[in-house]
C-alpha cells in the first residue's frame, strides 16, 4: 500500500512540475514573478560563488537543473557539469541553451533518487531548492544516499534549500519543510558531515508579494514593488554576510562533506 501511495505520490509531483514549465517556461524555476526571480536568482547565486570553492575541471552534479542556468554558469567557469531533472521539455531546452552557449554539458531527464552515475563520479553535488521539493521522507532519504554513494571521498554536498532552525507549517502543496537538524541527521546517517551554514535573507520577497496584499491599481504597484525589490535586494545580501545574522533566515546554504 505504501509503495502504491509513494507511485501516486511521484506521479502527481511529476505532473506538477510539467504543468509548471509549460505554463512559465524559464520561470518555472523559481519565482513565476519575472522582477523578483531575476533579482532573487542575482542575489543567490552570488552568495553560493563567495561561500563556495569552484575549481577548474571538478565534475558537478547539478540535481533539478530545470532549463539549465546554473548548470550554465558553472561550465563557464570551466567545471565539468552534469544536470539531471524530471522535466523532459526543461533538459530539451537546457540541451539548446548549453548549444547554443558552446559548452559541453550532459543533460539527462532522471530524479537524485533513481539516478544510476557510478560511486564516487562527482566531487561536488548541488541542490538548489529542489530537496525541499521532495515531500515524502523516504524520498528524501533515498535521495541523500543515493548523493553520498555518487559523491567522492571528501566530496561536497552544497545544499540551497529551505532548512528552518523550528519546524514551521508550508502553506506550498508542493514543498515540504525540513528544519536543519532534521536534514543534518539525514546527511550524517549517509556520511556527509556540516562544514559551513550561511542563511539567505529574504525581505526583498517578503516586500514584493506583501505589497500586493494592499491591490494597489497595477503601475503604481510594479513601481513600489520594483524600488522596494532594489533596496531589500541589496540589504538582504549585506545581512547574509554575518553569520549569527543569517543563523535566522529560513532559507539556508549548507556545505557537507563525505567523511
Amino acid at each position: 500500500m505504501s509503495f502504491e501511495i509513494d507511485m501516486i505520490n511521484n506521479k502527481d509531483v511529476i505532473n506538477y512540475w510539467n504543468d509548471r514549465f509549460i505554463k512559465n517556461g524559464v520561470f518555472s524555476s523559481g519565482y513565476t514573478d519575472k522582477l523578483i526571480q531575476k533579482y532573487d536568482d542575482n542575489k543567490r547565486w552570488n552568495i553560493f560563488k563567495r561561500e563556495v570553492e569552484l575549481l577548474k575541471e571538478e565534475k558537478i552534479l547539478d540535481i533539478g537543473c530545470n532549463y539549465g542556468p546554473w548548470s550554465i554558469r558553472l561550465a563557464k567557469k570551466d567545471m565539468i557539469v552534469t544536470g539531471i531533472d524530471i522535466i523532459e521539455e526543461a533538459i530539451i531546452m537546457a540541451k539548446k541553451k548549453a548549444k547554443k552557449a558552446s559548452l559541453d554539458i550532459n543533460f539527462y531527464k532522471i530524479s537524485i533518487e533513481e539516478s544510476n552515475f557510478q560511486d564516487q563520479e562527482f566531487d561536488k553535488i548541488i541542490s538548489i531548492t529542489v530537496l525541499q521539493h521532495l515531500l515524502n521522507d523516504v524520498s528524501f532519504s533515498k535521495a541523500i544516499k543515493n548523493i553520498s554513494r555518487q559523491l567522492k571521498s571528501n566530496g561536497k554536498l552544497i545544499l540551497l534549500e529551505s532548512a528552518p532552525n523550528k519546524k514551521i507549517i508550508e502553506k506550498l502543496s508542493h514543498k515540504r519543510e525540513r528544519t536543519l537538524e532534521e536534514q543534518k541527521k539525514v546527511c550524517e546517517q549517509f556520511g556527509l558531515k556540516l562544514l559551513k551554514i550561511k542563511g539567505v535573507f529574504s525581505f526583498s520577497v517578503k516586500w514584493y508579494y506583501g505589497v500586493q496584499k494592499f491591490h494597489l491599481p497595477k503601475k503604481g504597484e510594479h513601481l513600489i514593488q520594483y524600488l522596494g525589490v532594489i533596496i531589500f535586494n541589496q540589504l538582504d545580501k549585506f545581512f547574509s554576510k554575518f553569520s549569527l545574522l543569517s543563523s535566522h533566515a529560513n532559507l539556508k546554504l549548507m556545505v557537507f562533506k563525505k567523511i
